[in-house]
Formats: structure tokens, sequence, C-alpha cells
């Protein structure tokens, strides 16, 4: 009898790769003729924010402790330290399987022809959204079905492996639905992410139970899902479309990406007479309801102060929508409501805002 114990090697390092960690811990724990060793590679921490005051850490590595009978994890970052880390690892322990899930880098080719068998786990029905946001592009799409696919790793490209196991198109709203108890901003990426993550783990063990990865098939490449890219999101995917999107499109990228930003002109420099252009963080809006109205529509962008003490503010949106702020910050202050927000700007550049409130203002469409 072929002994097909596992040493495996784990690449990992957001929540998303949590649960199929979780989900091999409890497979080598419960059965070590199946998974006979288990070593996590995470990222390292490291520095962000503003002036880099934030350390931001894996949510692996904040989760240590729940694999407390594992040796400690392995930090590499780049290439090198993947190479000059590992490869001695690898002989050493004689590890006889790669498994990545969402780490971010790619693995090198010296460390794939190491091992006899590799795995990667990624959150769609490749080849559809290949790269490192499929989670986030099937929500901006409004996608009905998302998935999941297990595929080995390619030398020298992502999500270019052949598959080896893939989940039936999964109802992207039934899948918000069933985590709607989770409120990590941002909401929707958030739940989708644990659902996805749960999904997941399962088919990864099923694969390595029923030993699939030694016998894959080609029936995968029968499904004729098209080829597209999900590439890795950017600041600029953040700014607010005000002329391209509706408020309920909008809407749908706050939940998706986290708070959005936009631009307001603030005045001018008194030395310089340069017109002062201030960066707005919008962080939370709900989508006001379309009322027929005899008001002309308003240019998108518009907004406006409403209520005895400017408690609301009103944006208008691209055909005629509009949303309603909760909450929102300007660069360099505090995020704050509507009504703190208007006293805020009214002390920063009172020349600028002489009309009433309930003047409309504009928001710029960048920051030209």
């Amino acid at each position: 009898m072929i002994n097909n114990s596992l040493r495996i090697l784990f690449f990992g390092s957001d929540k998303f790769s949590l649960y199929s960690l979780q989900k091999l811990y409890n497979l080598h724990q419960g059965n070590r003729n199946l998974i006979e060793s288990l070593q996590i590679v995470s990222r390292p921490p490291k520095w962000g924010g503003k002036k880099r005051s934030i350390l931001r850490t894996p949510k692996i590595l904040e989760d240590i402790s729940s694999f407390s009978t594992l040796p400690p994890a392995v930090l590499c970052d780049n290439r090198n330290e993947l190479l000059n880390k590992l490869l001695p690892l690898i002989e050493k322990q004689q590890f006889n399987m790669l498994i990545c899930v969402s780490f971010g880098l790619l693995i090198p080719q010296q460390l794939i022809e190491k091992v006899p068998h590799t795995l990667n786990l990624h959150p769609s029905l490749l080849p559809r959204y290949m790269g490192s946001s499929p989670i986030q592009k099937a929500l901006l799409n409004n996608d009905k079905y998302t998935g999941i696919t297990i595929q080995s790793l390619h030398p020298t490209k992502f999500d270019k492996g052949e598959i080896i196991a893939q989940s039936e198109e999964l109802e992207i709203s039934e899948l918000l639905q069933e985590n709607n108890h989770v409120n990590e901003i941002p909401i929707y990426s958030s739940r989708l992410t644990d659902s996805l993550g749960q999904r997941g783990s399962d088919l990864l063990g099923d694969v390595l139970e029923n030993h699939s990865y030694l016998k894959p098939s080609n029936q995968f490449q029968l499904r004729k899902y098209q080829a597209s890219l999900a590439p890795r999101i950017q600041t600029t995917d953040k700014l607010v479309q005000w002329r391209q999107e509706n408020a309920t499109q909008i809407h749908r990228r706050l939940m998706t990406l986290g708070p959005l930003y936009t631009f307001i002109k603030c005045g001018y420099n008194e030395k310089t007479g340069d017109e002062i252009i201030k960066r707005v963080i919008i962080h939370s809006f709900s989508v006001i309801a379309n009322q027929p109205t005899q008001q002309p529509v308003m240019e998108p962008g518009s907004f406006q102060f409403t209520g005895a003490n400017n408690e609301q503010m009103k944006v208008f949106c691209h055909k005629g929508t509009a949303i309603n702020v909760i909450s929102i910050q300007m660069g360099g202050s505090k995020i704050a409501a509507p009504s703190q927000f208007f006293t805020t700007w009214q002390k920063q550049f009172p020349h600028r805002n002489k009309n009433s409130p309930q003047a409309p203002c504009q928001f710029l469409f960048h920051s030209e």
C-alpha cells in the first residue's frame, strides 16, 4: 500500500486562508496518517497607515495561538526569503506538498519543483477572475454567482495551474445572507470572504481525504467560464464616480471596498492665491429612495445640508439618484456627522462658504 501521508507547507496570511488552515489543522490532529506534519508560512507584520504608526499583523499570526501544537510560523516577505528559508526546510523536513491560500506572493519555481504535489485555493470559478481581488470583483460587478477552485501551482504565473476541483455555482445573495451577523467593514467583502472561506476549506478537505490531487481530471476544462482578471484593488478604485454611478452602485462600492473618497474646493491660499482642494472621506451613507419631484435634477456631486441643525447631508448621484450621508471626514479632521462636518468646513474656510447651508455645493470629480 502506497503511503500517502502528507507533510504540508502551508502558505497563507488573511482571514480567507485561516479557514483552510483550521481545516488542515483539524485533519492533522485527527488523522496523522493523512497529514503527518503541518508548517505555516506567513507574511510578517508591517508598519503602515499615516506616518507608519499602525502595525498590521496578518490574521493567521493574530490567531496563531489556536495552532499551538505546530512549530513557529516561518515569515517570508519576498522571493529571496522564500528561497533562503524554505529550500533548506523542505530538504530537512521532507515536505511533499505545498498549499497556498491567499498568500500574496508567487511561490518560486524552485520550491514547486522540490515537492510532488501543490495546491492553490482560489475564490472564483477559474479562469474567471484570475488575480488577487476576485471577491471584490464579483461584488462590484453585481454577479449572481461565484465559487471555489482548487488548482495546482503554476511555476511562473498566478492562477494558471491545472484545475483539480471546482465547486458548483454558489449564489452570492445566499452567501451574504448566511453571514449577515458579520459587520466587519467592508461588510459585503467580509461576509463573502467568510462564506467562501468555509466552502473552500471543505472542498480542500475533500480533495485531501479523497486523494483527488493524485488523479486530476480534465472535466473542469469543459466548463466555459470566460477568462478575466481581478487585479489588486487600488486607492483610485475608492474614488466616487458621481457622474457615472447611481446611488445604489456607489453604495455597493462602499460595502465592498470600505470608505470612499471625493474632493472639494475649500478656499484659496492667502499667500499664493492657489485654490485649496481637500480630500473628503465618506464613511457611511444610506440610499435615498427615488421619489417623483418637481424640482430640477441636480448636477451629480452636488450636495446640500438639511434639517434644523444641518444634521442631514444629501448628495446627488448619476441619473437623479441621491444618498444621505451618515458619517464623513474632511482630510486631517475627525470622522463626524454632517452637522459637525459643516461646522468644520465653515470654520476652516469661512470666505468660501457664505451661502446658506441649504444652498447646493459641489464635490469635484477628481483632484484637479
